[in-house]
């Protein structure tokens, strides 16, 4: 049987990995008679309800919030990363301070930018499908916040 310490720091890994994937999925989407629509972080559009078109939103809200959401999944990706990385060949306490404390502010500010986006961003697409940015996220905290918690509390 595998041992779930020495196998940590890949669950880990894997958690980083799905919060840099969530940037390059949208964060909803509708499919409807008329067509498609997707909504990506960054305000990147895709409709083909008037023939296929390709933009950005107007919405300066939707832009800032999907900006600074996407450095932080980027910067906090990233640690996840390299601390399971270096867990891997050298398990040191700092690892999972960085997995616990990125796993937090990962699930902190993914609550943020959903209400930033569907609350008070007048945001007209909650009739929409919820797309794997807004789940991705929570998943890869958790999946990082698990290894640390049962390391830190060895």
């Amino acid at each position: 049987m595998v041992d779930f310490n020495e196998k940590a720091w890949l669950v880990a890994l894997i958690g980083g990995i799905l919060a840099l994937v969530a940037i390059i999925t949208p964060f909803s989407w509708g499919i409807f008679p008329e067509g498609f629509i997707g909504w990506w972080m960054l305000g990147f559009v895709i409709t083909t309800t008037d023939g296929f078109e390709i933009g950005f939103t107007s919405n300066i809200e939707i832009i800032i919030g999907g900006v600074i959401f996407t450095i932080i999944l980027l910067v906090f990706g990233i640690l996840i990363i390299i601390a399971s990385i270096r867990a891997r060949s050298s398990f040191k306490k700092s690892n999972v301070y960085i997995w616990i404390i990125s796993g937090i502010i990962l699930l902190f500010f993914t609550t943020v930018v959903i209400t930033v986006i569907l609350v008070l961003a007048d945001y007209f697409i909650v009739g929409y499908m919820i797309g794997p940015a807004l789940i991705i996220p929570y998943i890869g905290a958790i999946l990082a916040l698990l290894p640390g918690i049962i390391q830190l509390r060895k």
